[in-house]
């Protein structure tokens, strides 16, 4: 289980970027204070889910669930500090990725369900004009109501795609470990 741990770290490193980068960007300072608590929980739990991996029998999908949550909630506060239409949604399919990678299959479905989810209710939110977006990126007023929702559908699509990629990644992965466990009995055998 030396994987999970290795999320953990670099989860870290972002978290230092995100807090090195927000006393230099212009966004609302009360969403960089809960991006700054919502991170500090979450590097809290990395680290207290590195510790625990330590003992591979304490191992739990729902441990790595929670951690995940944590991360969604950091990314849809990181968009919503920097900009519903902006890169920022990349950094939550990039993690998406290295979550959707795990054994459980309906883990991975709940947790894109969370970030693909939530974002696309941000996306409404702010299309429809029952908000504004608060991001200092707000690309979203400027833009065209056709834009808009192409630049959602895409960046809903990488969502999907990362998604896709993870699962798909674990299935040959796997299937090259079975391969490989086929080919060294047979070596043994001869």
């Amino acid at each position: 289980h030396s994987f999970p741990t290795r999320r953990s770290s670099d989860l870290w490193l972002v978290a230092v970027g995100v807090v090195v980068a927000l006393p230099l960007l212009p966004g609302d300072s009360r969403i960089a204070v809960a991006l700054l608590v919502a991170l500090a929980v979450g590097v809290a739990g990395s680290a207290w889910m590195y510790r625990a991996l330590r003992d591979p029998a304490r191992y739990s999908p729902a441990r790595m669930n929670l951690l995940a949550l944590s991360g969604v909630a950091c990314g849809l506060l990181g968009i919503l500090y920097v900009g519903d239409f902006s890169a920022a949604p990349l950094m939550v399919a990039l993690g998406l990725y290295f979550f959707c990678r795990t054994e459980s299959s309906a883990s991975a479905i709940a947790i894109y369900a969370a970030a693909a989810g939530s974002h696309a209710v941000l996306a409404v939110f702010v299309i429809s004009g029952a908000i504004d977006d608060p991001g200092f990126y707000p690309v979203g007023r400027h833009a065209s109501l056709g834009s808009q929702l192409a630049g959602q559908a895409l960046l809903q699509i990488a969502y999907g795609l990362c998604f896709w990629l993870a699962r798909t990644t674990r299935r040959t992965s796997l299937r090259a470990i079975v391969q490989l466990q086929h080919a060294t009995r047979l070596a043994a055998q001869r």
